[in-house]
């Protein structure tokens, strides 16, 4: 009678968390010149962000927003695989930029602070040749530019930036590429953006996620239903 009692529990836990959905999870957006493509290690399909030197939209993002806003003295990792398949880094361009909430209104639209990737001060130099990390920024890795202020002239390290603005909310998170405008049409292949526990791949991991295996769960508590519901 008690493991009946125990395997009941069980199944009302399982069907609560079947009919409660699973929790938002962060949301990635492309914009403009962002699109897959099967140019990754070993075919794999990654994002292609491309910033031509002429037309109407020289320019590719990739946008994340946290389910729920944290603090920046929280955003302890970012990152991100990446191919600069062609173009020099110049013109501030490839880059992070991590929007603030300045106000505090719950509501973006303040402040960008950008992270150039390159030499200092605004980003630049010869890109490294094939697939690479940036590291994790946040770790103030010497390859790669202080984090610049909005106003481009205030240049912190991550450890200077929390000291300073790290009770503010990170309301959302770029990869940009947007520098052909300088001469040289830019095209980067990117993978494995991460910011703190969330990570935007376009190649399927073998490993089922939380989601996936609570909604494999739900499926078996309802065939095992229908098993029962026909055994009578």
């Amino acid at each position: 009678m008690k493991s009946m009692k125990r395997l009941f529990g069980l199944v009302i836990v399982i069907a609560l968390l079947c009919l409660g959905g699973v929790a938002q999870a962060a949301t990635w957006d492309l914009f403009y010149n962002a699109t897959p493509s099967n140019t990754g290690p070993t075919g794999n399909t990654v994002l292609r962000l491309s910033s031509p030197n002429s037309g109407t939209d020289p320019y590719g993002y990739i946008r994340y927003t946290p389910d729920t806003p944290f603090v920046l003295n929280n955003l302890s990792v970012l990152g991100v695989d990446f191919n600069m398949v062609q173009g020099p880094f110049t013109g501030g361009s490839p880059r992070f930029d991590i929007g603030l909430d300045f106000n505090n209104d719950g509501i973006y639209n303040d402040h960008l602070i950008w992270t150039y990737w390159g030499t200092q001060p605004y980003g630049g130099g010869t890109p490294p040749t094939g697939w690479t990390s940036t590291g994790n920024f946040m770790d103030n890795s010497a390859l790669w530019s202080p984090i610049t202020f909005f106003d481009g002239n205030t240049q912190y390290t991550a450890a200077e930036l929390k000291a300073a603005f790290g009770t503010l909310n990170v309301m959302r998170t770029y990869v940009s590429l947007d520098s052909g405008w300088a001469g040289n049409s830019q095209i980067l292949d990117i993978d494995n953006f991460r910011v703190n526990n969330d990570v935007y791949s376009l190649s399927p991991s073998p490993v089922p996620e939380p989601a996936t295996m609570l909604l494999l769960g739900c499926g078996l508590l309802g065939l095992a239903g229908l098993r029962r519901k026909f055994k009578k």
